[in-house]
């Protein structure tokens, strides 16, 4: 439908249009590919999005508009672009989402929607350079069912193939698993919310093990492949993790209804050509009314 753009690297400066794009004189040489339409091809293939960080608040200049690149070693060229570079991106194109196709980040679940959902970024190869213990991901595009002007993205998780994991470059102890033979994955403190007219609901994630609440304010491991709706959600804190990985402890059980589904949950991706709109996402999913 022409809604959803899926490009190798970013946008850079968002300042190119896709009509410019598709008019380009091909092939490119390698320098062509640095200069092309002022850079916009080669941010194109290699620019990422800016991510917000606990640290980002007392910046938060750092996280909106266009910045040099840490990943530009020869020349100034490659950006980094926030939020608002996305959003004014999508609504003069007309879309409803960017994917930032090539993205690797350690430690890696496969995706992660980014940008108040107007861009995800997901990463397809499992334990890159056969060394790395990341996730990989594929995205799963189709019509919702009697609106066929929404799409839906559900992100496909694929697990890495072995269980050792490096956090903040110190190696930990192996990953448990949840009883229904997921393997876990251990996420760091939540960044606080930013203040709002009104106040949100107070998140509060309990271990399933020992009743320990408020995980999310330290570090603590969940399993994607159960879900997140809060009958199905396995969260563990540090202790019971380790207590699982005891030998004869952790075993995974078989699955009763053997699903062995890993996918995320659908993303829907409403609104019409005239009225794009952000795909929304994270640990909660939000339907958007359709454009």
């Amino acid at each position: 439908n022409g809604r959803i753009l899926v490009l190798h690297g970013g946008l850079g400066k968002g300042d190119w249009t896709l009509r410019q794009l598709a008019e380009l004189e091909r092939p490119l040489s390698s320098d062509g590919i640095v200069s092309a339409l002022d850079g916009a091809v080669y941010n194109i293939l290699w620019s990422d999005p800016v991510q917000h960080t606990a640290d980002d608040r007392s910046q938060p200049q750092a996280v909106f508009g266009v910045h040099r690149s840490h990943r530009a070693k020869h020349n100034d060229t490659m950006k980094v672009f926030g939020r608002d570079v996305t959003e004014t991106f999508c609504r003069r194109e007309r879309l409803s989402l960017v994917v930032r196709s090539h993205q690797f980040k350690n430690p890696c679940k496969g995706y992660e929607v980014m940008h108040d959902g107007w861009l995800m970024r997901v990463f397809s190869a499992r334990n890159y350079l056969g060394k790395i213990p990341n996730d990989s991901a594929i995205l799963l595009v189709g019509h919702c069912a009697g609106t066929p002007e929404t799409l839906l993205v559900r992100p496909q998780v694929l697990e890495r193939l072995h269980r050792t994991v490096t956090v903040d470059l110190v190696p930990f102890e192996q990953e448990p698993y949840c009883p229904r033979g997921h393997i876990m994955q251990r996420e760091r403190p939540h960044m606080p919310k930013c203040l709002t007219l009104t106040r949100a609901q107070d998140e509060n994630i309990e271990c399933r093990r020992c009743g320990a609440e408020e995980l999310q304010r330290t570090h603590y491991y969940v399993c994607r492949g159960c879900g997140t709706k809060p009958d199905a959600s396995y969260h563990l804190c540090l202790d019971c993790a380790h207590m699982m990985n005891a030998p004869g402890v952790g075993a995974p059980l078989e699955d009763e209804d053997g699903d062995d589904d890993n996918s995320g949950e659908d993303v829907p991706v409403s609104g019409g050509s005239e009225d794009p709109s952000p795909v929304h996402g994270g640990e909660e999913v939000f339907a958007c009314p359709p454009g």
